[in-house]
């Protein structure tokens, strides 16, 4: 099987500046959230065959399909291949929590063709 793939790169950025240690509004987050959702790419490129996968246990109840394969890490360590065909679920797990507590969320996909973002607002507690 062939796919052509156009995936240049991602950033997750916040509004206002997220900590201390970002030097401005806008810097990336890409260190300090995880991402956790499924996709069935790696379902697709095994020829649709089952392959045994060990679930993250933070993910272990979010999906129980045999034909989708968990996506879990920090956006930095991902590559291009985990996050094709993502599911249309997808949580973003903080491992800090800011001072100020209402936050724009912003999650970035470069692609040749150009880019999709989503911007989610969030109060933390």
């Amino acid at each position: 099987m062939t796919l052509k793939i156009e995936f240049i790169g991602e950033n997750i950025s916040s509004g206002p500046k997220f900590d201390e240690y970002a030097e401005k509004y806008g810097d990336p987050l890409d260190n300090i959230i995880r991402i956790m959702t499924t996709s069935p790419y790696r379902f697709i490129a095994s020829d649709y065959s089952s392959q045994a996968t060990i679930w993250p246990t933070e993910m272990q109840n979010i999906c129980d399909k045999l034909d989708t394969f968990p996506v879990y890490g920090y956006l930095s360590q991902l590559g291009w291949e985990d996050l094709l065909l993502l599911d249309d679920i997808a949580y973003l797990k903080f491992t800090e929590i800011p001072e100020i507590k209402n936050h724009n969320i912003t999650l970035s996909f470069y692609m040749e063709s150009g880019k999709l973002e989503k911007t989610i607002p969030v109060t933390f507690e």
